[in-house]
């Protein structure tokens, strides 16, 4: 009988280790995440740009340049920050926008990622919420290693 109950946690521990390396480990835990096939691949090409409201375009833009050095230590990509231009084709695109509007959707600190092989967009209400978005897309990305 011990041997039956010890066999069957084992298998529960082993069935929710299995379930959770399916998604990735965040901190702290996003309120909703879909995770779909696909990765989105780091590049020397890859674009930042960004587009915030005035009132929140300098602490986005010191937001998004921090991010930018970030990368630059570990990878060795310079990867260039500008404003969106409209109708630009990127082939690599990491995008940052503030809209008040979004605050209805995931509140005032709050944000949403999106990430596909070919982009990954980050919209929050503000650009603490832009902050946050990045800070967890740091998270998700594999093991960062300082170049020489």
């Amino acid at each position: 009988m011990k041997f039956k109950v010890i066999l069957g946690l084992l298998i529960l521990s082993l069935t929710a280790v299995a379930f959770a390396a399916n998604e990735p480990a965040i901190i702290p835990q996003p309120q909703k995440m879909v995770v779909k096939e696909g990765v989105f691949q780091l590049t020397p090409k890859t674009k930042i740009t960004i587009l915030a409201v005035p009132t929140e375009a300098q602490h986005s833009e010191d937001g998004v340049q921090q991010l930018a050095a970030t990368l630059k230590t570990a990878t060795g990509f310079k990867l260039p920050v500008s404003g969106v231009s409209i109708g630009a084709v990127y082939e690599s695109l990491i995008d940052f926008r503030v809209s008040p509007v979004m605050s209805k959707q995931v509140g005032v600190e709050g944000y949403q990622l999106t990430v596909t092989p070919e982009y990954i967009s980050i919209q929050a209400a503000t650009s603490t919420g832009l902050f946050y978005g990045s800070q967890t897309l740091l998270q998700l990305l594999p093991p960062l290693r300082r170049q020489p």
